[in-house]
């Protein structure tokens, strides 16, 4: 106690070299099993008593990332107990031994295109990146799904040479925007997607921004930019003019469009018979949607 451990009831994290190797295996990337981490203290940080073994707990997160709403869906109660996550590792064990013709499959469930931008994230050096990656993983499924449906999308769309296209998904305090394009020059494509994350974050009063620049061309890898902003929000007279002057929203292939008394869709917060509209309906006409 000397050493000022454990104070206020607080426990650090503990594995057993036996749990810790599973976890490892089965473990993509060092921001998951970090993330994993702060999941699995926060959870011990709740009122309610918990019950359960560190498999259970490893299984319950690469099945759900011990998302409160998806294990217990925010009812009241005075104990946790997760148990049946750890099959799959027992699964495994018998494999190994021959008595399991198929191994099990064990993976983080994320759609497959957030793994590979959690795996490019990986192969940057910023710090920036391991934050993105952070933020992603503590996103809802809804807008995981969405983010990767958009890099699906965007991979087919048939857009126009020197044009780009843009998408924006908000997740709580948390703003993604996306810019693709065939072959804008990698310097004009960041500025793009740097303009875009500064201008969504300001739009929406989001905390935090992600930026991803995509050159749909190259299959190569899922992104060629991630940008990373991070700060309360101020306001701001010049943001304020540049997104009054800024193109009309573009949705996301596929995403339909809100009812007229309804939230725009940029985020202002404005009804959308108000806000965009009338711009979007302009931009429909001239037929000029595809260069935003």
């Amino acid at each position: 106690m000397g050493l000022g451990l454990f104070q206020d009831g607080e426990f650090p994290f503990s594995i057993s070299i036996a749990d810790l190797e599973t976890v490892s295996r089965f473990c993509d990337g060092p921001e998951i099993f970090l993330h994993y981490v702060e999941r699995r203290l926060e959870l011990q940080r709740r009122s309610e008593d918990s019950l359960a073994d560190e498999l259970d707990l490893w299984g319950a997160y690469l099945d759900t990332r011990l998302q409160s709403s998806r294990l217990w869906e925010d009812r009241e109660f005075d104990a946790i107990a997760l148990s049946g996550f750890s099959e799959p590792f027992y699964a495994w064990s018998l494999y190994e031994h021959g008595d399991l013709d198929t191994p099990p499959t064990i993976e983080l469930d994320i759609p497959a295109e957030i793994h590979s931008i959690l795996a490019e994230l990986r192969t940057r050096d910023d710090d920036g990146a391991k934050w993105i990656a952070f933020a992603l993983l503590d996103m809802s499924d809804s807008v995981l799904g969405a983010i990767a449906q958009a890099f699906r999308d965007l991979r087919e769309t048939q857009l126009t040479p020197g044009m780009f296209r843009r998408c924006v998904y908000q997740d709580g305090d948390t703003v993604v925007s996306i810019v693709a394009s065939l072959n804008l020059p990698p310097e004009l494509l960041y500025e793009r997607t740097e303009i875009w994350a500064v201008l969504e974050k300001y739009r929406r009063k989001a905390f935090r921004s992600i930026g991803f620049g995509v050159m749909v061309l190259n299959t190569e890898r899922p992104f060629e930019h991630a940008i990373w902003g991070e700060s309360e929000w101020v306001y701001d007279e010049e943001l304020e003019k540049a997104i009054e002057a800024a193109p009309p929203f573009v949705p996301a292939p596929g995403q339909s469009l809100p009812g007229r008394n309804e939230p725009c869709i940029c985020g202002s917060g404005k009804k959308f018979k108000r806000c965009c509209l009338h711009r979007i309906q302009e931009a429909q006409r001239g037929g000029l949607l595809e260069g935003q």
